[in-house]
């Protein structure tokens, strides 16, 4: 694995990480999103890795989301 490789990774993993906690959770799915698309653009993660960061982030952000909705309302 490349430096590159394990810097993209690095970046995704902690991104997946802040989203539970995220005060906006829209706008950090969009900026992970795009972080998850361009290191697959680069070819920095494989198929696998791009499907399974792309559903978990969708799924960490909705269900933060959620927890704000429900407070604020």
């Amino acid at each position: 694995m490349s430096h590159a490789q394990r810097k993209a990774l690095e970046l995704i993993e902690r991104e997946i990480q802040r989203m539970p906690a995220s005060h906006y959770p829209r706008p950090d799915e969009s900026y992970a999103t795009g972080m998850i698309e361009m290191a697959y653009a680069c070819d920095l993660i494989a198929d696998e890795q791009y499907r399974i960061f792309t559903a978990v982030i969708h799924q960490l952000a909705d269900q933060r989301w959620q927890e704000i909705r429900g407070v604020a309302a």
